[in-house]
Formats: structure tokens, sequence, C-alpha cells
């Protein structure tokens, strides 16, 4: 699961997303970079990575912290993709995230409350919509109309929820096109 060492000439360190604290060797947090190529060449330079070295100098990827999506070499970052979303007349509320994909590495996948009094638009309406105001690579391959998103208790909407959820209608929709008549 590793993706190797550290380039030479090249140095790395873990580093706690709130304090900035380098942590031990096997901790997860933030990488932090530090070469004649990166930056000033002097200091470090943190990324968005979520990762971990063990004692060895293997680097390990655990994901983002920006919560981006990597869609085949492309960053989305599910914020934009939200509020072009609600810009939509009949979406009061969405949530985007990643779902793995074998191919492409993440692709974003969506969830959306319809607003009160308004007619749920189509799937097909919707990219439709999304397509005029978004890349192509931005398009959520799935896009669930909900009556509520799963939240957490200080009423966020709870992103390992909603990722669980859009995982789950994406297999039901595999299994019913593989499924014999």
């Amino acid at each position: 699961g590793s993706v190797g060492r550290i380039n030479p000439g090249v140095e790395a360190k873990i580093i706690d997303p709130a304090t900035g604290e380098e942590l031990a060797h096997g901790s997860e947090g933030l990488l932090a970079l530090r070469g004649s190529n990166i930056g000033d060449g002097k200091g470090f330079v943190r990324t968005t990575d979520l990762a971990l070295l063990d004692e060895d100098g293997f680097l390990f990827i655990r994901g983002r912290n920006d919560n981006a999506i990597i869609r085949g070499g492309f960053k989305i970052l599910p914020h934009d993709v939200i509020q072009v979303l609600e810009k939509h007349p009949a979406v009061r509320e969405a949530g985007v995230v990643g779902i793995a994909d074998t191919r492409l590495g993440d692709v974003p996948a969506a969830a959306y409350i319809v607003k009160t009094g308004a007619s749920a638009p189509t799937e097909d309406g919707l990219r439709a919509f999304l397509r005029e105001r978004l890349m192509p690579y931005q398009i959520p391959v799935l896009l669930l109309a909900v009556d509520e998103l799963p939240r957490t208790p200080s009423m966020k909407i709870s992103q390992p929820a909603l990722k669980a959820l859009l995982e789950q209608e994406l297999a039901r929709r595999e299994f019913s096109r593989t499924e014999p008549p």
C-alpha cells in the first residue's frame, strides 16, 4: 500500500493538521515537504494529503484533508459542485463525496434535497443543468434525491454516512442492471 519512499533531495514529515506539530513515525496527519524545487526551497510546504511515514521511510497516502476528489488526475472540490447544484431552482441543499472507482481513482457522487413545493428534476434534466455550469469531469456519476441528508450531532452533513448512502445506491443500481429478467 505504500507509494514508495521520498525522492532524493526532498525531506518529508507528517504534521498534525490542527497544531502543525510533527508527528511520530506511523502516525497519520498532513504531509509536509521541503526541497530545492518545492516552494521557496527553505521551509516545509504543507500538502492537503493525509499520509503517514513508517519507520523505514515508506510513504502511505490515506486520502485528502480538503475532501478533494481526484478523478483521473483532475481535482474536484465538492464545494464547487455543491454550489452549482444548489443554484438549481428545485434544489434546497446538496452534498457531494468521492466514491472509489477502479479506473479513475475517485468519482463524485451527489445527494440533494428538493425544495418544498418544487418538482424534483429528472436526472437527465439535472445533468443538463450541471453540464452548462461545470467541467465534464466535475459532473457527479450519481445524482440522488433524498428526503434528508445524513447529519452529524452538530447538524453538518455527515460525509461518511453520505458516502455510505451513495455507495449503497450505486451498488443497487449496478446490481439491477446486471440482474437477469
